[in-house]
């Protein structure tokens, strides 16, 4: 790397050529010409470690340029607003708390598995009722929406792994292994099941399977025996998931609940009681 000193600038500061400037520019890492390299607080003082980048900055980056977007948009607007959402919009995944988009992934997914546990609730328990009759013909669209973010979700996780906090203990990184397969089996086996049983379905007017006039019995048989109970498995495990979260935080153990909120997670010393 090409850098030369500024006179009367100091030891953690370093005068960048205009490349490597306007380069770490779109990244919102320069700061008039300079990189502030100044030490954090450490983690168990609060602080919080830096954190690279979100991927997406570098790969918006590449595609704008492969399609000569900086000759059309001015680059400072460009700078600007790549500043703007990391630093008010988007956060990046760190060791000390999880991004915006991993937050925003985690809060819509537990409104909407609230709201799938409802229908399978009310079907199970009261299936004659009013309630149960107008909500559950939703089901299977909450259980397709849920599945396309579960997907969206473990790719995002695989591509940020490098950058997320730890889990606390081997237990707890079981439990979200566990999260994740059946987030992603339930409704996979959903649909199996449908597509077997030789009914039509369209998503949000989106017509994803037609019936042929032929049914696969082996998919029908798989989708009675394990979707449901799955749902009830994965159900216990959110309470529990959720009900560690609140002892940890009760006990004054680590407490993770704020790095959901996109706060630096709190040492033992200090977590609330």
């Amino acid at each position: 790397m090409n850098v030369s000193a500024r006179p009367g600038v100091g030891k953690r500061e370093t005068l960048l050529t205009t490349r490597q400037s306007a380069s770490l520019a779109v990244h919102g890492e320069v700061k008039r010409g300079y990189i502030n390299a100044a030490p954090k607080a450490p983690l168990h003082c609060g602080g919080e470690a830096p954190a690279p980048k979100p991927e997406f900055f570098i790969w918006i980056n590449s595609f704008m340029k492969l399609y000569g977007a900086y000759g059309v948009i001015p680059s400072v607007l460009i700078q600007f607003l790549f500043s703007f959402l990391e630093k008010f919009v988007l956060q990046p995944d760190s060791r000390a708390r999880y991004g915006t988009i991993t937050r925003i992934f985690h809060w819509l997914m537990a409104i909407g598995f609230a709201c799938i546990f409802l229908t399978a609730a009310l079907h199970f328990f009261a299936d004659k009722w009013w309630l149960s009759e107008l909500l559950w013909p939703a089901h299977k669209t909450l259980g397709t929406t849920l599945f396309i973010l579960a997907l969206l979700r473990v790719l995002w996780v695989v591509a940020s792994r490098a950058h997320r906090p730890q889990h606390i203990s081997r237990l707890a990184g079981v439990g979200h292994f566990l999260l994740y397969a059946l987030m992603l089996a339930i409704p996979g086996i959903g649909l199996l099941r449908q597509y077997g049983s030789d009914r039509s379905f369209s998503y949000l007017g989106i017509q994803v399977m037609e019936s042929v006039g032929a049914k696969v019995p082996w998919m029908v048989d798989l989708g009675g025996l394990l979707h449901g109970e799955l749902g009830w498995a994965l159900l216990a495990i959110v309470v529990g998931h959720v009900g560690f979260v609140y002892w940890h935080r009760a006990a004054g153990h680590e407490d993770v609940l704020p790095r959901m909120w996109g706060q630096p997670q709190l040492p033992p010393a200090t977590a609330r009681r």
